[in-house]
Order: structure tokens, then sequence, then C-alpha cells
């Protein structure tokens, strides 16, 4: 094993010295701050204790003990599937979308607590929000409210569908996206239709990385114009930036693109196929005539080597066959061997893992993708790293997720500049606090 990759200092990143503050919910703009974070920017992530904003600490703020042990999935992951006692602390989504961040729990319906906040504007580099449009409308939050206070602010928004247009003020969340973009329609199975399939978020996560770019590229004209800017990101463009193929097909054929399964629409064999163990499979693409001959050479069957299959036209044509007499033969290995195998012949082969072979993947252990960090409601977990190194070594990941309102006062005091006196008044009120008031479920 090599050794574990050398971690870079805070002060060494890109983003160091660069303050975000964030007003996001669901993942989409999480993901954006996250990546920010990881590069070294400072962010706050403000939260109201007033209101629940589904999706970023999780779907309820206080799910029941038998809710989650019935649901038991993704949406509702909390360590040893007991939400708690604060169970929008213990949030496996919010663990991975909020780690190295800053939390501020301010109200900021109420006067006071938009007042503290526009201070925080004041001082900040970035703000990042991807609520409904007519959210910052009504809370008077547009860039051109903010603009004023700070002329130096690079303000990144990213509705659904835009800030203009007949869709501006729909709301929506990854799953609406997916299907709207057309994406929804292009997966599944031959024969299967759009409400079999599972929502991905593709596009939430995408959107965060075109995000996170965009802030970059402005704040990179910041140093030579001395201005800010605003940056609208609707997730339902970025998405369709993904989907020109088909779209293009319709336009120069005339044809929908249909679903294909595991399979490609233009080379063969390419599939998943079933492998030695239980509920296993790897997934396997011949792209390419050398490709192919290693692939019968490896396999070994005679009825790989008809001389139709030589062409890629041939395979196509003898899908189901040729992948009958891969599948008898992966099935007498497990996934990691074919992947071992098929590499050394360099044919594309990769293991279809679940999160636990994941987490015991050699290739990433090796590399020390994952880092273990300590948080006070969920103990010591590994957490996936940043997806970028240098020659320098890795980013670390700053800190867990954090609790909330768990920097009010050194933010508020120390960022926003309000005075001790200011900041009791702050909390006297309720307009700061610790906790998401009773009565939010």
């Amino acid at each position: 094993m090599s050794e574990s990759p050398h971690l870079i200092s805070r002060d060494q990143l890109p983003l160091h010295g660069i303050t975000v503050v964030e007003l996001t919910n669901a993942l989409a703009g999480p993901s954006c701050t996250a990546l920010l974070a990881d590069w070294g920017a400072d962010v706050v992530r403000v939260e109201s204790p007033a209101h629940w904003q589904p999706g970023a600490r999780g779907l309820y703020a206080r799910p029941s003990e038998e809710l989650v042990k019935a649901q038991k999935n993704w949406t509702m992951c909390y360590p040893d599937w007991e939400p708690g006692e604060r169970p929008y602390e213990r949030s496996a989504i919010f663990a991975n979308s909020c780690r190295g961040k800053r939390s501020v729990a301010l109200d900021i319906s109420r006067p006071q607590g938009k007042a503290a906040f526009l201070r925080l504007i004041a001082a900040a580099d970035v703000f990042v929000e991807n609520n409904a449009p007519d959210v910052p409308e009504k809370l008077h939050l547009t860039y051109d409210d903010l603009q004023p206070l700070n002329p130096r602010l690079v303000m990144l928004q990213m509705p659904a569908y835009g800030h203009s247009g007949p869709h501006k003020y729909y709301r929506s969340f990854g799953n609406q996206v997916e299907a709207v973009t057309g994406h929804a329609a292009l997966r599944g199975y031959e024969g299967s239709n759009a409400g079999q399939l599972e929502a991905t978020f593709t596009s939430d996560a995408g959107a965060g990385i075109m995000g996170a770019f965009a802030i970059v590229m402005a704040l990179t004209q910041r140093t030579r114009t001395g201005t800010g800017r605003r940056i609208e990101l609707a997730l339902s463009e970025v998405f369709l930036s993904w989907l020109v193929e088909p779209l293009l097909q319709y336009q120069l054929e005339g044809v929908t693109a249909a679903t294909s399964g595991n399979r490609d629409r233009l080379f063969a064999p390419v599939g998943c196929y079933r492998c030695d163990g239980d509920d296993a499979w790897v997934n396997i693409a011949v792209k390419t005539d050398d490709q192919w001959e290693s692939l019968v050479t490896t396999i070994d069957d005679l009825a790989l080597r008809n001389p139709a299959f030589r062409t890629n036209d041939g395979r196509r044509t003898a899908h189901d066959e040729i992948d009958a007499v891969i599948a008898d033969w992966t099935k007498r290995h497990t996934p990691a061997e074919v992947m071992r195998i098929l590499q050394a012949a360099d044919v594309p082969a990769g293991a279809v893992n679940t999160a636990l072979d994941v987490l015991a993947d050699p290739q990433l252990r090796d590399r020390g993708y994952f880092q273990a960090v300590e948080h006070a409601e969920t103990g010591l977990r590994d957490y996936p790293g940043p997806a970028f190194r240098t020659a320098d070594g890795i980013a670390p990941i700053q800190s867990g997720p954090p609790l909330l309102g768990e920097h009010n006062e050194e933010v508020l005091r120390g960022l926003a500049g309000l005075t001790s006196a200011e900041y009791e008044e702050l909390v006297a009120l309720g307009i700061v606090g610790t906790t998401f008031r009773a009565g939010i479920p």
C-alpha cells in the first residue's frame, strides 16, 4: 500500500480567505458550497430556527423512530437507524453536503434577524441561494437589493427553470427537473416507463459543480474589475447541456431516443452481467474490435468466434446471443474477479459495488480518498474526500457538519460585527437559537 497522501493546510488552499454565505436547501445549493469549503472557503450556512426546509438536513426535522425504521432508505438515514433527540444533526444527507461549514441559526423573516443577515452579506465575498425565485423577492434579498451594501459581492442564484419565462415561479426538486428535461424518459429498460424509476438527483449534483465553477470565474474576474456580479444558473439548463445527443437526434432524424437499459446505443456488447454471489453484477463495455478480440480470447468460448461478430454491426445484431455467452462465463466469477481478469486484457470492466464494497475498495483506500471525521452526534465516520488533488497533496475535510447554530456568536459578532448587547438581544427574542422550534415535525 502506498503512503497516505499529504494533507494540504487550509491556508494553502485556493479559496482561503474567501467568505461564502449560503441560504440554501435540498442538494444543489449545499453541494455547490460544499465544494467551495473543500477548496478552502469559509462557508457560513444560515438556517432559520423557525422554518424547516426539507432536504438539506433530511426530510423531516423530527421523524419518529418508527417512520425511520419503516422506510430505511438514504433519505432518512441515521446512525443505526436511530433518529435520536435531534435528528437534524444526524442525517447522512446533511453530513456530506454540509461538512466543513459553519452554522448560524437566524430567523431572517423578523426585522432584527434580517438586519443581522444584511451585515453578514456586507462582509461576504459570495452569497449562494437556491430558493424559488419569489423567496428572495419577498425577502428583498435580490442582487439589486444587496449590491449597494456590498459592490464586490458575487451572488449565485440556482432556480429550477430560471428567473424569467413562464416557469419562473415553478417549484421543483431534482426529480421534477429530470422529468421536464427528458432525462427520465431516457432511463430504464426497454419497455419500462418513467413511473417505474427512482430519482437520481443528478441535476442537483451537476448544478452544484457548475455553480462552484461559475463562482470561481466571477471571483477571478473581480480581481480585474474590483466589482462583483450576479450569476443565474437554472438547474434545467445545466442538465440539458448533458442531453445534447437525443435532442440533435430528433432534429436530424425525427426519432425520439428510446430507453436502452444497460446497453449502449452505438456499441456492443455493453451491459451488466450476473456474477457469482448474491445479487452480484459486473459492467462490461466493448467499444473497439481490439477489445472484442481480447474478450473472446479471455472467455475462450467457440460461440464467440463467429466471423460475423468481428464487426460492431455484427455484434449489435447478435447482442442477445453474445450476452448469453458472456453471462455464462461471468456467473462463474465474482465481480471483482471479472474486473481484474478483463482489465488485465485491456477490456473495460467494473464491478457493480455496494456501499460496503466502495468503503472497502482497495483503490480508494490506497489513495487515501476517505477521511475519518469526528462528529458530536454521529461519531467517527469515513467521509468521501475532496475529488481534487495537487502535487502538494489533497485538501483535508475541515470539520464535520455543524450543529444547528453552533457558530451563532462567533459569526454574528466576529464576522457581522454585532456588539455583545445586539447579539444577546437576538438570543432573548428567539431570533437566533440552536434548535428548531417546537411544532416543526
